[in-house]
């Protein structure tokens, strides 16, 4: 699947000084992020995820602006141990540059984590960082609504979350941050071909009689690649 996510923070009405500490007016400060990422499942492993992410930060300060890029990697394993257990590892920026006048550039970061689903509704994850910093979440959820707490250095969050007609998803935390305070974050997100689950299913399907045709005539190196790909689509297929 793919995704994408656009950010934008700004502030206006900033009183410029000069080394006189004369007033030269009035500035405005913004941030634009754009990211795109792909991620596929089933390539090597049945359970094995990977995907990459290209990023672009875009500031402006007054009259002046640069850009930052960078390029993320990852993978998640599971889930495993009886359907509970996912792990997964990333590293954000492992490729950086920037443009214009600055010599800033996104900073490299390894982040490991693993989730734990005790029982069907509740969700345990956690994750270290290169710094070592480590962070943790709960989540409940009951029906289409989920109800999640998180801890982080910058503080604790709460926060929930809504799912609406099958595709859409509406996320709200609220985090008691150590530098700006009482904070908010609203999210609105939209699942890209949330109707063509039978769509896969079929193609799981061929691919699980492939393998099965392949195995009465004992090409059992194309077997094991296509029943490989049907579990990587749909892990419950021929259960």
């Amino acid at each position: 699947g793919w995704g994408a996510q656009l950010l934008r923070l700004g502030a206006s009405g900033g009183q410029g000084r000069d080394a006189g500490n004369q007033s030269v007016g009035s500035f405005s400060y913004s941030e634009t992020g754009l990211v795109l990422g792909l991620g596929l499942r089933g390539l090597l492993l049945p359970s094995l995820s990977v995907g990459t992410g290209v990023k672009m930060l875009s500031r402006s300060l007054g009259s002046s602006s640069d850009r930052l890029y960078g390029v993320d990697l990852g993978a998640q394993y599971g889930p495993f141990f009886d359907e509970r257990v996912n792990l997964s590892l990333s590293v954000s920026n492992l490729v950086g540059f920037s443009q214009g006048a600055t010599s800033d550039k996104l900073p490299m970061q390894a982040r490991a984590g693993a989730a734990y689903r005790v029982i069907a509704p509740l969700l345990l994850s956690v994750d270290v960082d290169g710094s070592k910093d480590l962070h943790g979440g709960v989540e409940y959820s009951f029906g289409a609504a989920s109800l999640r707490v998180g801890y982080a250095p910058e503080g604790l969050s709460v926060g929930g979350g809504l799912v609406f007609r099958k595709a859409m998803s509406l996320d709200i935390a609220v985090q008691n941050n150590s530098a700006l305070g009482m904070s908010q974050r609203l999210s609105l997100g939209y699942r890209f071909g949330a109707g063509k689950k039978k769509k896969l299913s079929a193609m799981a399907e061929e691919y699980l009689k492939n393998g099965e045709g392949e195995l009465a005539r004992r090409d059992y190196l194309a077997a094991s690649r296509d029943i490989d790909r049907a579990l990587g689509i749909d892990s419950s297929i021929g259960g």
